[in-house]
């Protein structure tokens, strides 16, 4: 099974509206800049390349995950 680039994945869940609307923004490109911002970077090709880039950006995701499951 080949790993998903966190840049890519982070690229499409910028690009998800609930994904937005669960970090406070109203569209993919102010949801970039703010994982961006709360991941440390200025490009999400860091999150591959920094580890702590990428521990942040699971737990930001992971915050997100867990919040859709606790609506179901």
């Amino acid at each position: 099974m080949t790993q998903q680039s966190l840049a890519k994945l982070a690229g499409m869940l910028c690009g998800n509206p609930r994904f937005q609307a669960h970090i406070g923004v109203t569209n993919a490109q102010d949801a970039a800049a703010a994982v961006r911002r709360q991941c440390g970077v200025a490009s999400r090709r860091e999150l591959d390349e920094k580890p702590e880039a990428a521990r942040k950006f699971h737990e930001l995701r992971r915050a997100f995950v867990y919040s859709r499951e606790a609506v179901c």
